[in-house]
């Protein structure tokens, strides 16, 4: 009796444990497709330049969307704002690893406003751009 008993309950604990990973792996594609929804904008480092879509900045956004910078060069770079800009940030960009491009923290912008910014190490060649943060509508 203690041996179906035992049986039973091992049954039991598999189908448990079955059906918590599935309703893990479920939950987390929720996850993930909201994640995607949220994806920040990107702006590429390549050369010691700064570009949105393979062209010069502006970047334009929202009040309360995020941005980050993808790094293609062999040399870490920042995003630093100018002083006088309505946001300040300054992020480190890691340079790019092999193949695999650096990438840095998102930045979230949470008031309208235009931000100059700069690459310290880099400034002396323009290394700049500009982001245009627009209200949300």
């Amino acid at each position: 009796m203690t041996s179906k008993v035992s049986e039973g309950v091992k049954v039991l604990l598999s189908f448990t444990l079955s059906y918590a990973i599935l309703l893990t792996s479920w939950t987390g594609a929720q996850e993930d497709s909201k994640v995607s929804e949220d994806k920040p904008k990107e702006v590429i480092c390549r050369n010691n330049k700064c570009v949105v879509n393979d062209k010069e900045q502006p970047l334009v956004t929202k009040v309360g969307e995020s941005v980050l910078w993808v790094n293609h060069d062999k040399v870490e770079h920042t995003a630093t704002a100018e002083k006088d800009s309505p946001i300040s940030f300054d992020v480190f960009i890691p340079k790019k690893d092999g193949d695999k491009p650096g990438r840095s923290k998102p930045v979230k912008f949470t008031k309208p406003g235009k931000i100059k910014y700069f690459c310290i190490p880099h400034k002396d060649v323009d290394m700049e751009g500009e982001i245009i943060v627009k209200e949300s509508s």
